[in-house]
């Protein structure tokens, strides 16, 4: 197919045979390949075809390609390493909150199972802290919080299998700031949500990657307002 034929020439004239015998950096350009097909028109040629996932997507190039065709039966074994190695990837992002300190915004990602969270994302070679959390903020909200962010207000939490994730807090931001993701198909909604009703539902797995920075945050607006 068409399709398939373009897909498999693109991923092999991104990288040399040299190049193919590095398992993390094969798993690396082929998600930047897929997620960069999901930022343009082939969104819904991918859904129709048979890569729904990442993984699947990963097994089709195996399977094309002249040098990693000899590792196709080990692609499962391969993706969940390459996947246990990112999630220990250090993340940072930023907690926004509006002007009278009761509302926080929030991204649902796609895939997320309905869960919020806070807008964040994995640190990139040479990239500081800060830089990632700008970065991330601007591409899953639209909001370019560059000015605005201070290194010495933040909270971090170290959760299952050592995953580590630090938020800068910034106050006083608009709630009328039209908050829009810059990357597509990534992010599925942005919203405000109450800092109370996020409490009441402590046990809601809507809430639960958001949970884990409560305490403390509330420490920090009750610091700030009295």
């Amino acid at each position: 197919m068409e399709i398939e034929r373009m897909l498999s020439e693109t991923f092999m004239l991104k990288m040399t045979e040299e190049d193919k015998k590095d398992m993390d950096k094969v798993c690396n350009n082929i998600q930047l390949l897929y997620w960069s097909l999901h930022d343009s028109n082939y969104t819904n040629l991918l859904v129709s075809q048979r890569f729904r996932d990442c993984k699947r997507f990963m097994h089709f190039i195996f399977e094309q390609d002249r040098v990693l065709k000899s590792h196709v039966s080990k692609v499962n074994t391969i993706y969940n390493k390459w996947q246990r190695q990112r999630a220990a990837i250090k993340t940072y992002g930023c907690i926004l909150i509006n002007k009278t300190c009761d509302k926080v915004v929030l991204v649902q990602v796609v895939g997320g199972q309905s869960r919020w969270s806070f807008p964040k994302g994995k640190i990139e070679e040479n990239e500081t802290e800060i830089e990632c959390a700008v970065r991330e903020v601007n591409e899953e909200t639209g909001y370019n919080c560059e000015n605005y962010i201070d290194a010495k207000k933040w909270i971090e939490h170290c959760g299952k299998r050592k995953k580590y994730c630090k938020l800068f807090v910034i106050y006083e931001v608009d709630e009328n700031f039209q908050f829009h993701p810059k990357v597509k198909n990534e992010i599925l909604d942005i919203q405000w949500h109450s800092i109370s009703d996020i409490l009441y539902k402590s046990n809601s797995i809507e809430y639960c990657l958001v949970q884990p920075f409560m305490k403390e945050l509330l420490l920090l607006l009750n610091r700030k307002t009295n």
